[in-house]
């Protein structure tokens, strides 16, 4: 037995032996959570490598100072050099990239194509760009997989996809999809001729709403929620509502809307100035185009925070976008 047990684990060692020395292509399929716009652009641009790739991000950290870039347009190549480094980015045509790292003696590369996608399979609102990417490995990984060390196709791919995925890192905010907790509400609108009224303007209105709501016998509830629009020239156009647990009959100031629980909403956090707020919006726009989301109705701002007295005042808002349902063709 013992010669036989000897010669089952030589074949086994050459088994291992040639599976190892036989060259393979890993390919993988996969989609990523957003526009096809977008993962070019954080694949192709050297610096944009410094948001989503850790460890360029933590070169960079130690020091910025070791970092060159070089952009070769004509022939679509994008080099950046770092720590002894260096990855050299090469768009072939608009859907197909070759990344290539090279680090002293040893260099890493990978293929990356975009798919593109000519039916209704998943759902237009999500933007799902399908890629895949393929490397160069060795039979014997690809029998057993889990003995692959990590590559550097897919760690850079599974960062790139985080960071595209990840509203917070890629549009600065935290963005979730969701239905609403409160679906009543008052509301009262007004038309300043001047911008500087508008602080007084927005207590006074609440002050009104709320007053209305108890003296019809309702009860307010949760956050207040602001819609502003600056028109030309000097003045603004505001709504405030507040949430209430029933529906009344309001009059020819105040009005009780209701909002349909199906509703599907797309809300963004923003902490900060009063003034800067306009920033969230801008995130939130990209958002919609990047997702082909349409807008169903008027976005309004609900203050998780007391409401603001002046430009300057800090503020934590949920920003409220209203989604258009998808028309199936």
């Amino acid at each position: 037995m013992k010669p036989v047990f000897r010669i089952l684990i030589l074949l086994v060692i050459s088994a291992f032996l040639i599976c190892y020395f036989i060259p393979s292509v890993k390919k993988k399929d996969l989609y990523i959570g957003n526009s096809f716009k977008n993962i070019s652009a954080s694949l192709f641009q050297p610096r944009s490598w410094i948001s989503w790739d850790q460890s360029v991000a933590q070169a960079w950290q130690r020091d910025s100072a070791s970092f060159s870039f070089h952009s070769d347009t004509s022939r679509h190549i994008n080099t950046f050099s770092f720590s002894g480094r260096t990855i050299t980015i090469t768009q072939f045509d608009y859907l197909l990239y070759q990344v290539v790292e090279t680090e002293k003696d040893h260099s890493d590369s990978f293929i990356l194509s975009f798919i593109p996608s000519f039916d209704n399979a998943r759902m237009a609102a999500l933007e799902n760009s399908q890629v895949q990417y393929a490397r160069d490995s060795r039979l014997l990984y690809k029998i057993l997989p889990f003995l692959e060390p990590e590559s550097f196709a897919d760690r850079s791919v599974t960062h790139l996809k985080s960071y595209l995925e990840n509203p917070a890192l890629f549009y600065g905010m935290s963005i979730d999809i969701k239905q609403p907790a409160d679906t009543i509400f008052l509301t009262q609108q007004a038309t300043l001729a001047h911008r500087q009224d508008l602080f007084g303007k927005i207590h006074y209105l609440f002050s009104q709403l709320d007053s209305f709501a108890v003296a019809h016998k309702t009860v307010p509830s949760g956050p207040k929620n602001l819609s502003i629009h600056y028109l030309p020239g000097d003045s603004v156009d505001v709504m405030a509502g507040i949430h209430i647990n029933k529906i009344i009959e309001g009059d020819y100031l105040v009005r009780c809307r209701q909002m349909p629980r199906t509703q599907v909403l797309a809300t963004g956090i923003y902490e900060g100035p009063f003034r800067d707020r306009m920033k969230a919006y801008a995130a939130m726009d990209k958002y919609f185009a990047d997702h082909t989301l349409v807008k169903g109705s008027v976005e309004y701002e609900k203050y998780l925070s007391p409401l603001p007295v002046a430009d300057s005042s800090m503020v934590k808002i949920e920003l409220v976008y209203p989604i258009k349902p998808l028309v199936s063709k």
